[in-house]
């Protein structure tokens, strides 16, 4: 079996069926994924093929075909390609979601059909519906919950509808306004009771536990009278009901017991201050829990702020009494002035941590960008590989609602990362960003050597260039970062602003992010939307292999160039995506990449001629020299001389496109003499003049 031979296979009647012996290989089989240019924004895989159809097995609806019934919209599909030891290599995984068009000459005896097969993005994307809110999402995870009401319902609502399978709706009357902002980012927009509003939440009957019950809610309650408050109602179906009520004037909430028959009050905890730390007035996260213990009730009022680490609480026990099942909650405003944002009320069968929710009361804002993108694909059931590098990625401002899809990109974007999809399975995939640092070439070709180089196309443009960069955190501050050193400052090429805004933890990161956006936007390289290699005319199974092995975000290498190209004596760049056309006789990549200078961060403890270094600033040449010079003298006007220390040789430098390798440096003082040098390390030798910028090869790049 030769390298490169193709093999399709749909997934029917659960059995991988192979139907290469019916695709039309003179026309091609072609693999795109990945971005397909640098700006372009992350888009799903695909696999274009042609199949003979003349039997009609292809035609979903053709009642005689040998597969109808088996074939149809997102059947699945594969492609693999066989490698030098004849193990077949999965190269795309997906699903056909739409047959044809179905072509056929006039005679009808030549019958084709078009199948484009998509990764799961594509899906991911045709499906769309915001997620939940990141409070709702979490709050139906949980176990025993007999009544919940997220109040999450839209300004027309006129009843607040249950989240749970058959709960009935809340009713209420009064002053009630519905998708009000709240200061819970965890939440959609939630409710707001006037001073009149009564609202009252059915809860269906069930069996209690025997480990307590408790109620649960986010609140904030604002009032400008004294005296007057909120009052949250618990029945129940023995004597007595419950009351707890919050004064914002005072500051002090009470938990009592009525009696049904005569109204009268059994037992009050008091006015217990609730503290300045975390005040009901400025939203909290509520509960009152019930438990019988003997003859008495042990009762716990808590509440957390969605910032806080910690809660507060106040425990109590009511003596010579009984707590049955909860029948209802209601909840009214008892004054003028009163206003109460509301939501997510909840009845639980048993007695729980204030902290259950963990992230969930925040909106998860901390979170680093690949425990998102993890956590996000694991409650959508999305399966997902993931590539996470040694540093952390970046951390994130609370979820939004939006799509899965839109809040998995957002993550990987903010860190800087790769959102793509698994080249041999039906999945997506991740890199974060400090994966991608200082990584090993992933495939390396010498121009000139290999037959398999089937092409190089620079372009040398102004695409990406960004040397004036604003980050705005979302809901926060912003911060710009403008180019004053080096060859694409405003001053020399212009002004190319660019505004990025960012669901940022806090402000701080922003001044790091506009450093790094800057960074990528003035790397003076060109872009290569065209590097093709073909697979098959490698002349090594170690290269091929290495060559199918490249992912998005692999750094490729091509050495030793035409000066032409721009390349610079190496061609040094990042895959972005690629597009990858299977023949009988051929199995053609065409990678789109970006340079790979800004991921090549430094490294301490590096050594060699291209190890990590601090460079000098504003060296320059002090005198010219000729072609053949073996020395040269190097002013430093200002800022570090260049190290003298014999350990840290040899290193590279570069001269106005000129790669040298210098073997010692002497002067204590500027201008130093530089010896010992090997010239035209990137095969371009030439004289210099006075002035000429003198940099180190390989500049150390801070990582973000």
């Amino acid at each position: 079996m030769v390298a490169g031979t193709a093999k399709v296979e749909l997934y029917l009647a659960g059995v991988w069926t192979d139907i290469t012996h019916y695709v039309r290989l003179a026309d091609a089989i072609m693999i795109r994924r990945g971005r397909q240019d640098e700006s372009s924004t992350p888009s799903f895989a695909t696999a274009v093929m042609t199949l003979d159809d003349r039997d009609g097995r292809f035609s979903p609806r053709n009642a005689a075909g040998a597969w109808y019934g088996l074939i149809g919209r997102n059947t699945k599909l594969r492609v693999s390609v066989s490698n030098d030891a004849g193990t077949y290599m999965v190269r795309f995984a997906g699903e056909v979601p739409e047959w044809g068009p179905v072509a056929w000459d006039k005679s009808g005896r030549n019958v084709t059909i078009a199948v484009t097969a998509a990764g799961p993005r594509r899906r991911l994307t045709a499906v769309a519906r915001p997620l939940g809110s990141a409070y709702r999402r979490a709050y139906q995870t949980i176990s025993p919950l007999v009544g919940y009401w997220p109040m999450e319902d839209g300004s027309a609502a006129t009843t607040f509808s249950s989240a749970l399978s058959g709960g009935a709706p809340a009713g209420f009357s009064g002053t009630v306004t519905s998708a009000v902002d709240s200061p819970f980012v965890a939440s959609a927009p939630l409710a707001e009771l006037g001073d009149d509003a009564v609202v009252r939440f059915p809860v269906p009957t069930y069996v209690t536990s025997g480990s307590g019950q408790q109620v649960r809610m986010l609140v904030a309650v604002n009032a400008s009278g004294a005296g007057v408050g909120w009052d949250l109602i618990i029945d129940t179906v023995g004597a007595h009901y419950f009351v707890v009520e919050y004064v914002p004037a005072t500051n002090l909430i009470a938990l009592g017991m009525f009696n049904y028959a005569t109204g009268a009050q059994e037992y009050t905890t008091g006015g217990l201050p609730m503290g300045t730390e975390q005040p009901m007035t400025g939203g909290v996260r509520f509960s009152v829990d019930f438990k019988q213990n003997g003859t008495a009730i042990d009762t716990t009022l808590l509440w957390l702020s969605p910032s806080a680490t910690g809660g507060l609480y106040y425990s109590q026990s009511i003596p010579a009494s009984t707590f049955g099942r909860i029948t209802a909650v209601r909840m009214a405003n008892n004054g003028a002035g009163v206003s109460t944002l509301v939501g997510h009320l909840a009845v639980e069968n048993h007695i729980t941590s204030i902290f259950d929710l963990g992230m969930v009361i925040s909106g998860y804002a901390g979170e680093t960008a690949s425990n998102r993108a993890i956590l996000l694909a694991a409650d959508e059931g999305v399966p997902l590989v993931g590539h996470a590098g040694t540093g952390t990625s970046a951390l994130l401002g609370p979820r939004g609602r939006a799509t899965f899809l839109d809040l998995f990109d957002e993550a990987l974007y903010v860190d800087g990362g790769i959102s793509t999809e698994a080249v041999d399975a039906f999945s997506l995939e991740y890199r974060t960003r400090s994966h991608m640092y200082s990584t090993a070439p992933a495939f390396t070709l010498t121009y000139g050597t290999s037959p398999a180089l089937m092409g190089l196309e620079p372009i040398d443009d102004d695409q990406v260039i960004a040397n004036d960069v604003t980050v705005t955190r979302i809901n926060g501050g912003s911060t710009t970062a403008v180019a004053a050193t080096g060859t694409l400052t405003p001053a020399l090429v212009g002004d190319y602003p660019v505004e990025y805004a960012l669901n940022l933890y806090t402000d701080a990161q922003m001044p790091d992010q506009a450093g790094w956006r800057l960074a990528l936007g003035t790397i003076d390289l060109p872009r290569w939307p065209a590097i093709a290699i073909d697979a098959r005319l490698l002349t090594s199974s170690v290269d091929r292999d290495a060559l199918i092995a490249v992912r998005e975000g692999d750094r490729l290498n091509v050495s030793s160039p035409p000066a032409f190209s721009g390349g610079g004596g190496l061609i040094d760049v990042q895959v972005l995506g690629w597009v990858e056309t299977i023949t009988n006789t051929s199995w053609l990549f065409s990678f789109n990449a970006r340079p790979y200078a800004p991921f090549d961060v430094g490294v301490y403890d590096e050594s060699g001629a291209t190890a990590s270094r601090y460079s000098s600033d504003g060296s320059t040449l002090a005198a010219g020299y000729t072609s053949t010079a073996t020395s040269f003298s190097v002013a430093t006007p200002s800022g570090p001389l260049w190290t003298t220390d014999a350990a840290e040789f040899p290193l590279d430098i570069s001269v106005a496109g000129e790669r040298i390798t210098v073997g010692a440096i002497s002067g204590a003082t500027s201008p130093q003499t530089f010896s010992s040098l090997t010239r035209g390390v990137n095969g371009v030798t030439k004289s210099q003049s006075s002035g000429a910028v003198v940099e180190l090869y390989r500049i150390a790049r801070y990582a973000l």
